[in-house]
């Protein structure tokens, strides 16, 4: 069953809406929580799925070096040179987050990211053209943003607390959809 989801999650992009659904879907399966303990760090985090979404809550420490949360896809290849836009539906308290794409599975390596206001926990959805999502690695902006070339090497999506500040959080994402 689990690779069943997993390869439902690799085909989403060869369909014509490039859609995750998340909940009853099953694509949640192959999304998991990385925190900073991967680097020390105290910070918690919880994601569980509900009939319609994914929900992302806990708390993010700056004790022991820690300052990040986040959930992430398993490692695919996105091929995402034939879109332009990602819409995202999604709820938040208390935090922001920025939806990441990753091109290298090395940690240090430039990742991309776009952020994500808090909602104040109401539904909203945002349309974000690709070549917004701006270049990162081990936190700083590298002044580039996301090329078309580089939209072919997408390797894992994800979305990580954006705020260097201690505190509760949740986020709930009910869909993620790649627009032509």
């Amino acid at each position: 069953m689990k690779l069943l989801i997993i390869i439902t999650t690799m085909l989403f992009l060869y369909n014509n809406s490039g859609e995750i659904n998340f909940g009853s879907s099953g694509n949640s399966d192959s999304w998991y929580a990385v925190n900073d303990g991967v680097m020390g760090g105290l910070s918690s985090g919880l994601l569980k799925e509900t009939k319609n979404s994914i929900v992302f809550s806990g708390a993010v420490s700056l004790e022991n070096n820690g300052g990040f949360a986040s959930i992430r896809s398993s490692y695919d290849n996105y091929k995402l040179s034939k879109f332009n836009t990602v819409e995202v539906r999604y709820k938040s308290t208390d935090y922001d987050f920025a939806m990441t794409m990753e091109l290298n599975k090395r940690f240090y390596m430039p990742y991309y990211k776009f952020n994500l206001p808090e909602t104040k926990n109401k539904w909203k959805i945002v349309n974000i053209e690709l070549n917004q999502f701006e270049a990162y690695s081990l936190g700083r902006n590298l002044g580039y943003s996301l090329d078309d070339e580089s939209k072919n090497e997408i390797i894992r999506l994800g979305f990580i607390s954006n705020e260097k500040n201690a505190g509760k959080y949740q986020i709930e994402i009910d869909y993620i959809k790649f627009i032509k």
